[in-house]
């Protein structure tokens, strides 16, 4: 039982340059409408529930480990544990989560990797929406080992992200991947070896007002305005808020935290940064701040260079009517004469072509 006296730690709901939908939550789920001894004694309420079902989850995944390690699998067997996404659970003043949030209570959600041979506890940062991976801020490996070359009680402050485990995964397995990923294996680091102090954590959510999510009809308004449901509040806000819901980018180092929000019809949302060395729950946004000036500006290059680099990348296979092969054909039948077949790409007209396996290889 989670005593509701103790819970003393929570985000204050009175902090200055917050988002918007701060204010838009509270308000639209009617918290506005308590007495401050009420909405503190609700926080902590919710609080100590999500507390509570942590408690039972452990107990359960306690129960599915005691199980395994009594069978046979257990020398063959790798367990990763980890959360999508976290939630405000009273911090702030706020319950659930919202999709362009980029708090640490949401993005930041727990790891543990139980390998055969090593076992890893790590925080992470996950990748809100649909958005592929996301961080870690801690790992932490228990003398228990069960991988070769594990290194007991090997300590990685460093950033990670969610994605990682695909990769980790994908080398325990011995799979080479058949994609291009941007996520890096924890396996080296659980064996020793020291994080990378310059890699940024990143994660992405929200909407964009143009996109259909966020055209909702006016009936369909007035029927959320009587919905009770718990998600009745939230949805009504992205419909009648839309820029409260907009894109936004997060971007974490070991010393600075950058978020920053944008849509067609508001290019500059209400962006935010921390020093999360001196302020890591995130309690004074520096942004607006003066003095910042050329930092927000750096981080800014950097979050573009992340997306340049991510946002799209070429076939691991060519299709084979692509350019090389029609190349390769004129470089090996010059005095042929190209085909032309309506809708489709000229090739050489000649039979062997088809037929020499060079010509039939993907790059």
């Amino acid at each position: 039982m989670i005593d509701r006296s103790k819970i003393t730690n929570l985000r204050p709901r009175t902090l200055k340059d917050k988002p918007d939908f701060h204010a838009l939550i509270r308000a639209g789920r009617h918290f506005t409408d308590l007495s401050e001894e009420d909405y503190d004694a609700m926080c902590r309420e919710v609080y100590g529930v999500y507390l509570g079902a942590i408690s039972q989850i452990d107990s359960l995944f306690g129960t599915l480990m005691t199980a395994l390690d009594a069978s046979p699998l257990k020398d063959s067997t790798s367990v990763f544990v980890f959360s999508d996404h976290g939630d405000y659970a009273g911090d702030y003043g706020l319950i659930e989560k919202w999709p362009s949030g980029m708090e640490d209570v949401l993005t930041r959600v727990p790891l543990l990797c139980a390998v055969p041979s090593l076992v890893l506890l790590c925080a992470l940062y996950h990748m809100t929406s649909s958005a592929e991976g996301s961080l870690g801020l801690l790992l932490l490996c228990w003398p228990q080992v069960r991988t070769p070359g594990g290194k007991p009680g090997q300590v990685v402050p460093e950033m990670v992200q969610l994605f990682d485990t695909m990769a980790t995964m994908l080398q325990l397995a011995d799979i080479e991947p058949v994609h291009i990923h941007f996520a890096e294996s924890l396996l080296p680091m659980l064996r020793g070896s020291p994080g990378n102090p310059m890699r940024p954590a990143f994660a992405e959510g929200g909407f964009a007002s143009h996109e259909k999510k966020l055209q909702v009809p006016k009936w369909v308004i007035k029927k959320l305005r009587k919905n009770d449901s718990p998600y009745g509040p939230k949805k009504l806000q992205e419909a009648e808020h839309p820029l409260s819901v907009c894109r936004a980018i997060m971007m974490k180092t070991m010393e600075w935290k950058f978020v920053y929000r944008t849509d067609p019809q508001r290019p500059e949302g209400h962006n935010e940064l921390y020093n999360v060395k001196e302020d890591p729950r995130e309690l004074k946004n520096l942004y607006y701040e003066p003095g910042y000036e050329a930092l927000r500006a750096e981080q800014l290059v950097k979050v573009m260079n992340w997306l340049m680099v991510t946002c799209d990348v070429t076939p691991q296979k060519e299709d084979g009517r692509g350019f090389q092969r029609y190349v390769r054909s004129r470089l090996k039948y010059p005095e042929a004469k190209p085909k032309k077949v309506k809708g489709k790409h000229n090739f050489i007209e000649d039979d062997s072509d088809r037929s020499d396996p060079e010509d039939q290889t993907a790059l």
